[in-house]
């Protein structure tokens, strides 16, 4: 027995388990680890680590990202004032939209008139006047086109007539705003015609065809050659009636100055026809796409 009374054998097999763990210590001191797989070690450690950071990262970005959208989104909706002071933040820009000013309609057996007035509404920096001069010209196209239904009915009493005005915004980018109106009028047939209003948000400016591109360039012949190109292969093709009975006549074929247009989501030029312009009723509207490899070299 031992002083604290344990037995011997107990005590030297104690020791005995001490003397052999230490010569495991030893020799995993001794042991040699290569290099390479050191640095393995190392590498995989590292980029276990990185993904952990990364996944953290991206769960919290998204999250903010998330909860800015919803804030920009309840406070322009719920204040103009917050969102004229939002406006003036770097990289936000105007914001834009159209609504309905007033809504017109006449309806009975023998005629109807369905009318909606579009205003554009701007959240700016300052009170927009291109703004409110576009509106006024909008408002002055509309109401005169229900002027003219008027004076139809009154001179021509109970006659089979229809109209419908309907509108839409058919781009609204970091600096585009472009606003289509079209009109629908029904009698002995149907027609239909559109009308595009465009505001470049960089410049704050009305835009027509002629602004996109280098003043000194002849944008109008570029233009023509291509919209030619395109009636000559949809006829050769007898995909289109055109109003030209020989290819020949296209030869003096010219866009005009204020010809309509738009830009589609692709920021391409569309050349745009109304009924009856270019090709007979039966055709509808035209229109045709300016590939942007055509005008690359006379943009602005």
């Amino acid at each position: 027995m031992n002083n604290n009374g344990t037995p011997l054998e107990e005590e030297l097999s104690r020791l005995e388990e001490h003397h052999h763990l230490l010569a495991l210590k030893k020799a995993y001191q001794q042991l040699e680890i290569p290099l390479d797989a050191v640095d393995k070690l190392r590498e995989t450690i590292h980029e276990v680590n990185m993904r952990k950071k990364r996944k953290a990262w991206l769960q919290g970005s998204l999250t903010i990202i998330a909860a800015a959208c919803l804030c920009i989104l309840v406070l322009v909706n719920s204040s103009s004032t917050i969102a004229q002071a939002m406006s003036r933040i770097p990289g936000l820009g105007g914001l834009f939209e159209a609504v309905t000013f007033r809504h017109y309609e006449n309806v009975t057996d023998d005629y109807y008139a369905k009318v909606d007035i579009p205003k554009i509404v701007y959240y700016g920096m300052d009170e927009s006047e291109t703004v409110m001069e576009l509106n006024k010209e909008i408002t002055g196209y509309v109401e005169k086109l229900i002027s003219e239904f008027e004076a139809d009915i009154n001179e021509y009493g109970n006659i089979h007539q229809g109209m419908d005005v309907t509108y839409h915004v058919i781009l609204n980018d970091d600096q585009w705003f472009s606003l289509r109106i079209d009109v629908f009028e029904t009698a002995a047939s149907g027609s239909q015609s559109t009308v595009f209003y465009h505001i470049d948000k960089l410049t704050g400016e009305v835009i027509q065809l002629k602004d996109l591109f280098i003043e000194s360039s002849d944008y109008a012949s570029v233009i023509s050659e291509e919209v030619k190109r395109q009636m000559k292969e949809d006829t050769k093709e007898g995909t289109v009636v055109y109003l030209y009975e020989d290819m020949k006549d296209l030869d003096d074929f010219k866009i005009s100055e204020t010809q309509s247009f738009y830009m589609n989501d692709k920021h391409e030029i569309v050349i745009h026809y109304n009924d009856y312009e270019i090709a007979p009723g039966s055709e509808g509207s035209i229109e045709f796409v300016i590939p942007n490899e055509v005008v690359k070299d006379i943009l602005k």
